[in-house]
């Protein structure tokens, strides 16, 4: 589930803030399962440091070099909490959260279906207003185009008076294919609003969705 594309910047409907508040409510078991899934890893290369810290200690110790018990005792203690920390329930812990992210997800599934027209509704003004964006963003390369070629001619005007111009010698403009691909959008009615051009059909990947749809 693609939540970041979800989550509304500005809600402005109630839906909106409904819909981001359940997707909040998804961090939780998320970056649980993420940490439980990391920790084993994480504690082992710890596990593998102290050990390698504490090995060293131990070596200068035997040739003759001074090593405090305090600084073995700190060793030794980093050592155990590690190997501890790796023998922690780490993948029941990712087995629940990972449980707890598919009932979250049915529930963020179902809210959608529920109140799709109202969410689509509010994401629509904000299509429209991309599209035309877009539009007036490739009248500008029009326009800024035109008014590059127009001082192209100056230029070539201008020196004509003097000698004859090769082709050329004014830089062809980079963007004269960009420009006329801009042309031929904008008379083929613009960009496309970003919209479903049908409703979406509900699958049943998720029960609640499924009872939501049938009811």
């Amino acid at each position: 589930m693609n939540t970041q594309a979800l989550r509304f910047a500005a809600p402005r409907s109630d839906e909106a803030h409904a819909l981001n508040d359940l997707l909040a409510d998804r961090d939780r078991p998320a970056a649980t399962a993420r940490d439980a899934e990391n920790a084993p890893r994480l504690a082992a290369e710890e596990a593998q440091r102290a050990s390698n810290e504490l090995a060293a200690l131990e070596r200068r110790a035997l040739g003759g070099e001074a090593v405090t018990d305090a600084n073995r005792t700190k060793v030794e203690k980093r050592l155990a909490a590690a190997k501890a920390k790796a023998n922690e329930p780490h993948a029941e812990r990712a087995q629940g959260a990972r449980a707890a992210l598919l009932d979250i997800d049915g529930q963020i599934a179902a809210y959608v279906t529920e109140h799709h027209d109202a969410l689509n509704g509010e994401l629509a003004d904000d299509a429209q207003a991309a599209a035309s964006r877009v539009n007036d963003a490739l009248q500008e390369i029009i326009d800024a185009h035109a008014a590059r070629e127009a001082i192209a001619a100056r230029v070539n005007a201008l020196a004509s008076v003097i000698r004859r111009v090769q082709p050329g010698e004014v830089a062809w403009s980079k963007v004269e294919g960009v420009a006329r691909e801009a042309e031929a959008v904008l008379l083929a009615d613009g960009e496309a609003v970003p919209v479903m051009r049908a409703a979406p059909r509900v699958t049943a990947e998720f029960p609640e969705v499924a009872d939501v749809w049938s009811s």
